[in-house]
């Protein structure tokens, strides 16, 4: 294993940049770990990608999943009316 730190003073703040290289079998473990420490001083884990963009879940974007709901913002992103849905599906 072996990890890296970097460390900058933003205002007041100081933002810490960790890196870790473990194992794929020792990973889980040691997520799980930094989140709590982190819980404990009230912070959380934000995922971000190879790029460094954040990683927000499904549920806090669409907080309302039911059916129809996604069916109007199908149709929104197309731009299709109600009757042209129907008729792209095959329905009446």
């Amino acid at each position: 294993m072996s990890a890296y730190m970097r460390t900058r003073t933003i205002g007041e703040s100081v933002e810490i940049n960790l890196s870790v290289i473990v194992s794929a079998s020792e990973s889980r473990l040691l997520a799980e770990a930094l989140k709590g420490v982190l819980a404990l001083v009230g912070q959380e884990i934000r995922l971000v990608n190879e790029e460094g963009d954040e990683l927000i879940p499904a549920d806090e974007v669409f907080p309302n999943t039911q059916p129809g709901d996604m069916l109007k913002g199908l149709r929104a992103r197309e731009g299709i009316t109600q009757k042209q849905m129907a008729e792209r599906l095959g329905l009446k």
